[in-house]
C-alpha cells in the first residue's frame, strides 16, 4: 500500500540539484569523457555478458554476447543502429525513428535528469510515496512528444531508485539497487528490469572504467 504526501512544487529543481549532488556533483559528472560498462545479464534462466561504451556527449555502443552471438546497438550522435544473429539481422541495419528516440535517451552521457531543460522535458514533483516502509520522492518527467516516466528518488539518498512507464497497458520498471562508489560517483552496482510486477532480468555491474580511449568509429554504422 503506498501512502502519497504532496511535495511543492518549487522544490522540483532543488531535488534534481540534490540528486546531481548525490551522485559526486555537477563537477565530477562533467569530468569524464567516455566510460565503459561490463555486466552480467540474467535473463529467462540464460546468461549473457554484457558491455556497454559510452562517450561524451552522445555515443553509444551496446554488445551483449549470448550462446556465442553478439547483440549490437549503438547510437552515433545522429542515428541509431543494431546488428542482432537471433532476429537474422546479420548485417547493420538503421533503427526506425521511435527505437531511435529510445536509444538516444540511453546514450545521454550524464543521464537524465540533468539534461530535462536541454531536451525540452518537464518535470513535477508528485509526492512522496511510502511503498513497503521505503520513502520515495516521486518525479513525473513527460518528454517532448509526451511520452511519461515516473522517476522514484530515495528520499535518504536523493539517488534513483526506479524508474516506470506504461507501454501498451504494461507497467514497465527498472530499479537500481547496491550503489557504489567509483572514482568519486555513486554508481548501481545491480539494476533488475520488472514487467507487471515480476523480475524479467537482472544486470550485475562487474565493472566501470572512466576516461578510457574511444575512437568514434566505434559507434558509427559500419560500411
Amino acid at each position: 500500500m503506498a501512502v502519497v504526501q504532496a511535495v511543492p512544487q518549487n522544490r522540483v529543481d532543488d531535488l534534481i540539484a540534490r540528486n546531481i549532488e548525490a551522485k559526486g556533483g555537477i563537477d565530477r559528472l562533467k569530468a569524464d569523457t567516455s566510460i565503459k560498462q561490463v555486466a552480467s545479464l540474467s535473463m529467462n534462466g540464460s546468461e549473457a555478458k554484457m558491455t556497454t561504451y559510452n562517450k561524451r556527449p552522445n555515443l553509444l555502443r551496446l554488445e551483449t554476447r549470448v550462446d556465442g552471438k553478439t547483440v549490437i546497438s549503438a547510437f552515433d550522435g545522429e542515428s541509431a543502429w543494431m546488428v542482432n544473429p537471433f532476429m537474422g539481422i546479420e548485417r547493420p541495419i538503421v533503427l526506425a525513428a521511435a527505437q531511435t528516440e529510445s536509444i538516444r535517451e540511453q546514450s545521454l552521457f550524464d543521464g537524465l535528469l540533468p539534461n530535462l531543460k536541454d531536451l525540452g522535458y518537464t518535470a513535477t514533483a508528485e509526492g512522496m510515496d511510502t511503498i513497503d516502509n521505503r520513502t520515495f520522492i516521486h518525479l513525473k518527467v513527460v518528454s517532448a512528444d509526451k511520452q511519461v516516466r515516473h522517476i522514484y528518488l530515495d528520499s535518504k539518498t536523493y539517488l534513483e531508485a526506479r524508474i516506470t512507464t506504461e507501454q501498451n497497458k504494461m507497467k514497465l520498471e527498472q530499479e537500481f539497487l547496491d550503489y557504489r562508489d567509483v572514482e568519486g560517483l555513486k554508481q548501481p552496482f545491480l539494476i533488475r528490469m520488472l514487467v507487471n510486477g515480476a523480475v524479467q532480468s537482472e544486470i550485475k555491474v562487474q565493472s566501470i572504467e572512466f576516461n578510457g580511449k574511444m575512437d568514434d568509429q566505434l559507434f558509427r554504422i559500419p560500411k
